[in-house]
């Protein structure tokens, strides 16, 4: 039984004992293969030095968030070794639970027990007081709002679309992260709306893009150990897009095979075809700096973002699923609008399609209102947007992907058996919509825009029913005259 005089005795006990000098709670060593990204190092220096900062680094998994707060963390206790240093893993509820008992454990916060309904606040109280010295609390892998916040209300009240899941606290956890002016927060996260969530300013969120050239070569040399030429590294990293996980899994690999694996012959096999490059990025090799709960693979680590974002909203992955299909460059939201429907990966056949085609000039000639699609396609770009799934130009109305999120996309949509019905949407997006004949200067403009992505539905291997590959051959003449 709990015997309330003995946990008295533990209170008093603790209180009675001095505070411990500051400490790291941070589980991961100093990376030796560290290569400084001094355009976002800075940033966070200049950010979490203002009192009561927020701050935020934002990306897709695998561009090295993590990795840049673990780095931060070791350079402050160097620089400021009368700061606390608290790591809170926020993957899970066991995790934050966790995260904050080390915090308890740490500085002998005197009241704290594991299990009791005030934990959280008693953490929470420290944290508020001045007296406990400054102190930064890094938040890692902050993707998902349900381990923060209670779930969902009764049936018919509910106002958030989260998923409900069972790994969900009873309060709200955001109320124990106070906003104290000795105090600082570094979140990671791959949803900038989770850290809006958080309380993050926009101001203060800072997206981790891929590497320059330079510091991906410099981490590729830092983990390689056999010999290669610089043309040859150069060649790599850029066939790996820059991004520091795919880098760091290549040259791990190639140390493995080494001296029959070069890097000649694994950018090579990277080049041969879509299952060997499949095969290649999907290779899991340890890497210390990462959380042993997440893989090491690049296809799985995005993988896990792509069903995210279809619990969130279906209607954002069936967007993203369509945009994976186009050239990877200037994808124009007037062929992304309305275009990306559920029921438009149903059964097509010839006499729907005319049909639809009748409807659509139709609709043209009455001048019918859009505005609900063009909210619906909104609030699907902002949540491909908020996972930096997609970027979007200056002119906010055309997209690009980076190259291995869309070899990536249409990977998961192969296991998941979607990868033919929507090669077939996008196939007759584009024969419904391109131009037939050059024969109008608006016709020429157009066709000059979309000129790519017409190449590429020309390039994809047609599903097996006859009218699409009617369609496919049509496009392929098209192509000619445009040429």
């Amino acid at each position: 039984m709990d015997d309330p005089n003995f946990r008295t005795r533990i209170d008093i006990t603790a209180a009675a004992r001095p505070s411990p000098n500051p400490l790291s709670t941070v589980p991961k060593r100093r990376d030796p293969n560290w290569v400084d990204r001094p355009n976002i190092t800075t940033q966070i220096d200049d950010k979490c030095r203002e009192p009561a900062a927020r701050v935020a680094l934002v990306g897709i998994g695998g561009i090295g968030k993590s990795s840049l707060a673990i780095d931060y963390s070791h350079r402050l206790r160097t620089t400021a070794s009368d700061t606390w240093v608290f790591w809170v893993h926020a993957g899970t509820l066991a995790n934050i639970e966790k995260g904050f008992q080390d915090i308890a454990e740490k500085a002998h916060i005197p009241g704290w027990h594991a299990g009791d309904s005030d934990r959280f606040k008693i953490v929470s109280n420290w944290l508020s007081d001045e007296r406990n010295g400054r102190w930064l609390m890094i938040i890692d892998n902050a993707d998902n709002l349900n381990v923060f916040v209670p779930g969902p209300p009764a049936a018919g009240k509910q106002k958030n679309k989260l998923p409900v899941s069972a790994d969900r606290p009873t309060e709200d956890l955001r109320d124990y992260l106070p906003q104290s002016a000795n105090g600082s927060y570094l979140i990671t996260s791959r949803d900038k709306n989770v850290v809006h969530q958080l309380a993050v300013n926009h101001k203060d969120i800072i997206s981790v893009e891929p590497m320059d050239e330079g510091c991906s070569i410099g981490l590729f040399k830092n983990i390689f150990t056999g010999t290669a030429q610089d043309s040859e590294i150069t060649a790599l990293v850029d066939a790996l897009g820059h991004i520091p996980l795919a880098i760091t899994q290549a040259a791990s690999s190639i140390n493995i095979d080494w001296p029959r694996e070069t890097v000649p012959r694994y950018l090579a096999k990277l080049q041969k075809g879509d299952d060997i490059r499949a095969k290649l990025l999907e290779e899991s090799v340890y890497d210390a700096r990462r959380d042993g709960t997440r893989s090491n693979s690049i296809i799985a680590t995005w993988h896990i973002s792509f069903e995210r974002i279809r619990q969130l909203r279906p209607s954002a992955a069936r967007l993203l699923s369509l945009m994976s299909l186009f050239n990877r460059q200037g994808i124009p939201e007037k062929l992304l609008t309305q275009n990306y429907d559920e029921k438009h990966l149903g059964a097509i056949d010839s006499r729907r399609w005319w049909r639809k085609k009748v409807q659509r000039w139709k609709s043209k000639s009455k001048q019918k209102d859009t505005n609900d699609g063009n909210e619906d396609f909104d609030a699907d770009w902002s949540v491909l947007n908020a996972f930096s799934m997609i970027a979007t130009d200056m002119d906010g109305e055309h997209f690009s992907m980076h190259g291995l999120v869309q070899f990536s996309t249409k990977k998961w949509l192969e296991v998941h058996g979607q990868f033919q019905a929507w090669t077939k949407r996008y196939i007759w997006l584009i024969f419904d919509t391109y131009p037939e004949a050059p024969c109008a200067v608006t016709n020429m403009e157009i066709c000059k825009e979309w000129f790519l992505h017409l190449v590429t539905a020309v390039r994809v291997d047609p599903t097996p029913d006859l009218d699409t590959i009617v369609r496919w051959t049509m496009l392929i003449h098209r192509s000619g005259l445009y040429a």
